[in-house]
């Protein structure tokens, strides 16, 4: 990368670090993320469920058969890395099945003075309706009325 360098008498010992204007610090579950190459498929069953082919495979036509069949592949892939991540590497396996609202939550407060309160308000919205679902007990510390609702689902639909 050129911008780490290491001991001309010990490569293993990194000595100086250049160029650090554009690096963020970030909770590990905005930066966790599937590999690339290892994206799952839109119908991807998350959790100890095996990926399989759809029940009417076999009345498909041979180019929905290819398409299922990579797909199933493509599945069967992150499948392994899901499961290999909860056995070898743990903290990633969680940072990465975090739920989506929280990454939001998170990243719409930094916006707020870019997009305006609409976004964060959106996301604290579906924590209060989730709350126990999430995981929480007791009560969300701010509640909602339905009429605050539906005025922030007709703006964030402006």
């Amino acid at each position: 990368m050129g911008n780490i360098f290491v001991s001309a008498d010990d490569p293993s010992k990194i000595v100086s670090l250049i160029d650090w204007q554009s690096v963020s610090i970030l909770p590990a579950f905005l930066q966790e993320k599937w590999p690339v190459f290892l994206q799952p498929p839109a119908n991807y069953p998350e959790g100890l469920v095996i990926p399989k082919l759809p029940d009417d495979f076999e009345n498909l036509d041979s180019d929905d058969k290819a398409l299922c069949k990579m797909e199933y592949a493509q599945a069967m892939r992150a499948k392994a890395y899901e499961l290999s991540s909860s056995l070898e590497n743990n903290s990633a396996f969680r940072a990465m099945n975090i739920p989506r609202v929280f990454k939001e939550l998170f990243i719409s407060c930094g916006e707020v003075s870019e997009l305006g309160v609409i976004p964060l308000r959106t996301c604290l919205i579906e924590i209060f309706r989730d709350w126990t679902s999430l995981g929480f007990t007791g009560d969300f510390p701010y509640s909602f009325s339905d009429s605050e609702i539906k005025e922030n689902e007709l703006r964030f639909n402006d």
